[in-house]
């Protein structure tokens, strides 16, 4: 079996001079790396699970690997802009906290010692999208479990009429000496 390796590249090798187009180039990337996950999953036969889980771990390799470089890229372009050496801003460690927001926060806490105020750092989370096929399959699903709940409700209340009839046919046969034989289907006629 051929190992195939795939990577996303980038078409421009101009250096991005803003933001903007460093996120426009990733965008691009973004894209290619979508076609090439989309004709890796049309070439997996249906039928073999084996190559299906070989090109879903590509797919996420692929992603990582293009989202580790993409954060890598940002973090550079930032270190320039700062005026950083991109190698030196590695060593930095960044905790997600500004020195501001820290004494901000200190501040705060020494002017409420009586009644501490626990503030959120991290941004609101935004509520997810709404999956309506989702929502519709789920609503589908908690019906038919409603109905097989109600149908199993009503079938312990009813008569069992197969053991009636056979009982009946018993009383019937048993003062001649006869009795009832089961006989296994063979699945022809």
């Amino acid at each position: 079996m051929a190992e195939t390796t795939v990577t996303v590249e980038s078409t421009a090798t101009e250096v991005p001079s803003t933001m903007e187009q460093l996120l426009e180039k990733h965008k691009e990337e973004q894209k290619k790396l979508t076609s090439i996950i989309i004709g890796l999953r049309k070439s997996a036969p249906k039928s073999d699970k084996r190559k299906k889980r070989e090109i879903a771990s590509k797919i996420a390799d692929l992603e990582y690997d293009l989202k580790k470089k993409q954060e890598e890229e940002i973090r550079v372009f930032k270190a320039k802009e700062a005026g950083l050496d991109p190698d030196q801003a590695e060593e930095e460690f960044d905790d997600g906290i500004s020195l501001d927001r820290l004494n901000e926060l200190t501040l705060q806490d020494k002017k409420s010692d009586t009644t501490p105020e626990v503030k959120s750092i991290a941004p609101e989370n935004k509520p997810k999208k709404v999956n309506k096929a989702r929502q519709r399959i789920e609503k589908r699903n908690a019906e038919m479990e409603r109905l097989r709940l109600e149908a199993e409700k009503e079938a312990e209340n009813q008569v069992d009429m197969s053991t009636v009839e056979t009982e009946a046919l018993t009383k019937k046969i048993a003062p001649l000496n006869l009795r009832i034989k089961q006989i296994t289907a063979d699945g022809h006629w």
